[in-house]
């Protein structure tokens, strides 16, 4: 995690909150400051940063797959971030898959909407209209790597559900591209996560994704 700091902001404090539920809790946390002018410091607001061409993502939380209950990795509430990844030289776009894990493919991608009934498949939904609680924000998003989708649709920029794919109404993986920099997630979780009325966000794990950096076109 990147806190933005300067001398105008004083001390940068965490504050860690046991109350609640009572769970075996451990952490070890290293702190280190970065230089205001260091080539390798995270650009403004962004909580997570990744650089090389290629790398893994999670949503904070996600955990053991072949596990279930609150105390096994489910999906954070009430979170509001954004996660950059450094676009390299001579790279022009990003791409990103669901992680493999030990439980079903599927399950690597698992945010609000349609998690609590799990006897229907497991589609995907795009755009504010769709993901208006809980969604992954990738700009422009497609599944060719130009702003019209296979099915003609125009590029999206919100994702939630249960399948990672850009296109709407989807059950089957496919890889989701962006050709916008900088290259950044935003990640938006509203303030629960339980069987409620107002939307179905029981028992969503959240996401691991991978990605990797897409060449620019040759020119000539």
């Amino acid at each position: 995690m990147y806190i933005d700091a300067g001398p105008s902001s004083g001390n940068i404090k965490i504050n860690i909150v046991t109350s609640g539920e009572s769970y075996a809790r451990k952490w070890r946390i290293k702190i280190s400051q970065v230089p205001c002018n260091a080539q390798y410091r995270a650009g403004d607001s962004c909580l997570q940063y990744f650089t090389g061409m290629s790398g893994r993502i999670k949503s904070f939380n996600y955990g053991d797959p072949t596990m279930m209950g609150p105390e096994y990795g489910m999906q954070l509430s009430a979170q509001e971030y954004t996660t950059c990844v450094r676009a390299e030289e001579g790279f022009c776009g990003i791409v990103y898959v669901p992680c493999k894990d030990s439980a079903e493919f599927k399950e690597a991608f698992q945010i609000s909407s349609t998690s609590q009934n799990m006897s229907i498949p497991q589609r995907t939904m795009t755009g504010a209209e769709q993901c208006p609680s809980d969604w992954l924000g990738i700009a422009c998003a497609t599944d060719t790597g130009r702003e019209q989708q296979t099915d003609g649709s125009s590029c999206v920029d919100r994702v939630c559900g249960g399948t990672f794919t850009s296109l709407s109404g989807s059950t089957s993986h496919a890889p989701v591209y962006s050709f916008s920099r900088p290259f950044n997630l935003r990640i938006h979780f509203n303030d629960f996560e339980m069987s409620d009325p107002r939307a179905p966000d029981e028992l969503n794990r959240g996401f691991c994704l991978d990605f990797v950096q897409q060449p620019c076109p040759q020119s000539g």
